[in-house]
This record gives C-alpha cells, structure tokens and sequence, in this order.
C-alpha cells in the first residue's frame, strides 16, 4: 500500500522587511505573515489589514518577580539592586534612570535628584500648585510648585486651622479632641503649633495642664475660645498665644502671657 502523500499548508506571506499585506491581497479568515519581521497579518470584518506582534515587539514586558513593567529599548531595565530603569513598585529594586519616579520597600537610587520614596506609608493629595503629603502621625508637608515646574517652597505648616472639640472629654492636649474642620469630622491627629490658628468649638469648656503636656505642645499662633472658654494651669509657663472670643480664658498657677 503506497504511503500517504505528505501536505504542507503555506499562508501568504513575505520576507521583506516591515512589508505589510493590502487589504485586496487578503480574504476573511486567510492569515499572512511576515516571516522576516515575525508578523502575523489578518483581514478584519471592515476589510482593514491588522498585525499581531510577537514579545520581542513589546515596549514593556511584566516581571512578576519586580511587580513592575519592564522597558525593553532604550538602555532602561529593571532588575533587583544593580539594574537601571523607570521602576514603580516592587521590593529591593534599584533606580538609575533619570526623570523617573519609583515608590516600594528597600529601594535605592543612585543620584538625589532621581525621584523616589522608599517604605511609602502616607496619603497625597494633589493640587494645581501644591502637593500635600501626610504621615501616619498626623504631620503634614507642604510643597509648593512655581508655573514653570520649580518647586519653590516647602513647610510643615498646618494647612488649615485646627479646632478642638470634645462631648465630655475636655483635655486639652487629648489629640483625640482636634480636628482639621469645624464640624469635626475629620481628625486631626496632632495638637497645634505655632502655624497654626486654633478654634474651640462645641459643648465643653476645655482644660490643660502645662506641665504635664508642655514639652510636647508648640504654642498656636493664635486661640480663639468663642463663647465657652479655656481653662490653663501651670508652674513657670510662658504663653505668647493671642487669645480670641468673648468667653474668659482662666489661667491657673505662675503663668505668664507675654501676647493676649
């Protein structure tokens, strides 16, 4: 019995460099390929001519190990430690591309004016000319950005005022009791410095005790009690805080206020 007869099926194709088929030289569910550039071409439903790439095409490739995509071209890698490339994300890795910007843990970079932030545990917001970033404990930093990109200032100032208020608990230096708004609501984290203007709102007259908190309080710019009152006690204190409102502000002890 004669063997059967062996059958190739050859697709359409070209050895020319970036050649690409005409719709007219391709019919519906017929492939074409580019076997220089390893291309595969075929004809969609609107007769227009698509191509579909191999890996080697890809200006990013994901490395799972490095949580990151991974530029191919260019001289930009990424690798752990020793590699160069524009990386956001990942653990261990190393930065030696400029104008990138990388975030994650136990990262380095080889230049300060290469953008990164290592062990990032904080929240940004983003304004037209100001970026603002908060840490855990409640500190804020203020960076300032001129028109032209240049960053032209930089602080620790509170961005908004803060304000006190408490139901029942009436310690004035309980960092439960501030707030960032007047309806408290959203927590403030940290007791006022000396950027900072101060409103007591609510219910309940506060109280403090200079010197069991004085080492960890800044005096506010300024206070302004409203119409309930602030009650100090203390022993050799120094108070330069304007003070503000229509209820008294009581003072107990040997303190002295240099700026009522």
């Amino acid at each position: 019995m004669p063997s059967a007869p062996t059958i190739t099926f050859l697709q359409k194709g070209s050895d020319v460099p970036d050649k690409v088929p005409l719709a007219t030289d391709l019919l519906h569910k017929e492939l074409a390929v580019n076997y220089y550039d390893g291309i595969l071409f075929t004809l969609k439903t609107d007769n227009s001519v698509v191509k579909f790439l191999n890996h080697s095409y890809y200006p990013y490739v994901l490395s799972p190990s490095l949580s990151t995509a991974v530029p191919q071209y260019g001289n930009n890698t990424a690798g752990n430690n020793s590699a160069r490339g524009a990386i956001l994300g990942g653990n261990n890795n190393h930065l030696n591309h400029s104008n990138s910007f990388i975030m994650g843990t136990g990262i380095s970079s080889v230049s300060a004016d290469y953008t990164f932030v290592n062990n990032l545990s904080s929240t940004a917001k983003i304004e037209p000319t100001e970026l603002i970033l908060k840490s855990a404990d409640g500190t804020k930093w203020r960076i300032i950005v001129s028109n032209s990109g240049v960053i032209s200032a930089v602080d620790t100032a509170n961005l908004t005022s803060l304000y006190w208020y408490a139901n029942s608990n009436n310690n004035w230096f309980d960092i439960t009791n501030w707030f960032e708004d007047s309806a408290h609501q959203t927590a403030a984290y940290r007791l006022p410095t000396s950027n900072d203007g101060v409103y007591v709102v609510g219910p309940t007259k506060p109280t403090g005790d200079l010197d069991a908190n004085w080492n960890s309080w800044v005096n506010p710019g300024f206070i302004d009690v409203g119409t309930i009152g602030l009650e100090l006690s203390g022993t050799n204190k120094t108070i330069s805080t304007k003070f503000r409102g229509t209820a008294p502000v009581s003072f107990y002890g040997s303190i002295t206020v240099t700026n009522p």
